[in-house]
């Protein structure tokens, strides 16, 4: 009873807690700088050389070039045979003349492969690239030509040698004639005989995309400019 009573009196609590807590406080203590030391020694960065994977370093789009490729050794690809050739990255730097080529990562699967690179050729391969969007973008567009059927002479031939310029740089074009508000087109012979003039005149630097249309009093004519290859 006597036990009882001193093991749940206050004083002998805080007696306890006394006892207790500095024992506690001191394993909190240590776990927090185990955590800290932990903590600190994985921020550290590692003395290890990472291995980069093939994944890792994809060829695409910017190729990785000289000192910028991640690889120590490599495949070099034969200029003259295009063979492969195990090399050091450092050997193959060393060796390079940097006024006329760079190096230049081509790949990574199945394993890093470098090229020696003409600087003048990659020049060049840059404005072939540059003049091929050019052209593409020019042979890409489509404009309309309108015209009325009682137009001056003068007034066409201007806007017909606009059209000629578009389909010659490989654009498509349609000649499209109406007549004014509130009046009537020709007959039907003579738009078509008019018409079939205009079409030979154009078919000079381009083909028929689409077949010529006569409807009412509105006629139509679509020619798409040639390719280069053809």
């Amino acid at each position: 009873m006597f036990a009882q009573v001193v093991l749940h009196s206050p004083a002998f609590r805080v007696a306890g807690r006394r006892l207790v807590t500095p024992r506690v406080n001191d394993a909190l203590h240590q776990i927090s700088f185990l955590q800290r030391s932990l903590s600190s020694q994985s921020k550290q960065p590692s003395n290890a050389p990472a291995s980069p994977g093939p994944s890792k370093v994809p060829a695409e789009p910017g190729k990785p070039k000289n000192e910028k490729i991640p690889f120590s050794r490599v495949k070099l690809v034969d200029p003259q045979s295009g063979s492969l050739e195990d090399k050091s990255m450092s050997e193959i730097l060393a060796n390079l003349d940097r006024k006329t080529h760079f190096a230049e990562l081509q790949t990574t699967t199945p394993f890093p492969v470098v090229k020696l690179i003409s600087k003048a050729e990659a020049q060049e391969r840059r404005q072939k690239e540059k003049e091929m969007k050019k052209s593409l973008a020019k042979r890409n567009s489509h404009k309309e030509y309108q015209f009325t059927w009682s137009m001056a002479e003068n007034d066409l031939e201007r806007r017909m040698k606009k059209a000629r310029e578009d389909i010659s740089k490989g654009g498509k074009v349609d000649i499209v004639f109406a007549p004014k508000p509130r009046q009537r087109g020709p007959p039907h012979k003579e738009m078509r005989e008019r018409l079939q003039g205009i079409r030979e005149s154009l078919l000079e630097f381009g083909t028929e995309w689409k077949p010529m249309e006569i409807k009412g009093g509105m006629a139509a004519i679509y020619i798409q400019g040639k390719s280069p290859e053809s």
